[in-house]
């Protein structure tokens, strides 16, 4: 089998920074590399007969992965010329990266407290959200074979549901670390941190409101399908309508920024 490793070239680098992590529906899926080196190890489980939750097989795997990524970075490390200021630039990064986990717990704690006593209405709305849905998902998949449209086939009827239960718990914890890092980014950072937190606060605060769009979408063509008027569903779709909606006041800058490749 040809390793994946030998088409580097067709990869593209850092694309899984601005994904919502569904892989199966991506359409970039052959240009991420852990992707493709997961399903090729996949395949070499299945010839060989290999459960890949065995704790040896998983252990092995594990062992390779690790490998490989060592194997990458010194070669990396080899093919460019690595200077004083390089190295004083990454002494200085890991002095800070140290300092920071020095306060992680103590940041933490002020993080659960944070959320504790501020009760964030947009988080509280989708957290709602989240918990209604799922409270009625069994219910809508019933409803379509009981009352829905016979005309439209079940796979579409399926994905529709899929699309909203896929979103559902993502918008909730993507608008808790929009949050977060709108926090954050009023503390006094360093040139570097403040980048790397706003370029997170932007993509999260995307990918949040792509997902709310995407569920409206959903709900809309999920209360077509249904013959009869059902009060919860347009109850679930009032509810992201308002979120999207306070999304948009509260994050504003959404409605302009793209991410690369997926906007």
């Amino acid at each position: 089998m040809m390793n994946e490793l030998n088409f580097m070239h067709e990869n593209i680098s850092g694309i899984y920074n601005y994904c919502d992590r569904w892989c199966e529906k991506c359409s970039y899926a052959n240009k991420w590399l852990l992707f493709k080196r997961e399903a090729e190890r996949n395949i070499k489980h299945v010839l060989r007969d290999e459960d890949p939750n065995d704790l040896k097989v998983f252990s092995k795997d594990f062992a390779e992965s690790f490998q490989e990524a060592f194997n990458l970075l010194s070669d990396k490390m080899k093919d460019e010329e690595i200077d004083e200021d390089l190295n004083e630039m990454v002494e200085e990064e890991l002095n800070d990266f140290i300092d920071e986990l020095k306060e992680e717990t103590s940041e933490t704690e002020l993080v659960k407290d944070f959320h504790r006593r501020y009760k964030d209405n947009l988080v509280n709305q989708t957290e709602k959200f989240f918990k209604d849905f799922y409270d009625y998902y069994e219910k809508i998949n019933t409803i379509f074979t009981i009352d829905g449209v016979s005309s439209v086939s079940a796979d579409y009827k399926k994905l529709q549901l899929e699309i909203a239960g896929w979103y559902a718990p993502q918008i909730h914890v993507k608008t808790r670390m929009c949050l977060l890092s709108k926090k954050k980014l009023v503390k006094p950072l360093n040139q570097t941190s403040r980048e790397v937190e706003l370029e997170i606060f932007n993509v999260n605060c995307r990918i949040a409101y792509t997902g709310i769009c995407k569920t409206i979408s959903a709900l809309e063509e999920i209360s077509k399908f249904i013959l009869k008027n059902y009060s919860f569903i347009s109850d679930l779709l009032k509810q992201m309508n308002e979120i999207k909606a306070n999304f948009v006041i509260e994050y504003p800058n959404v409605l302009v920024y793209k991410r690369p490749y997926f906007d």
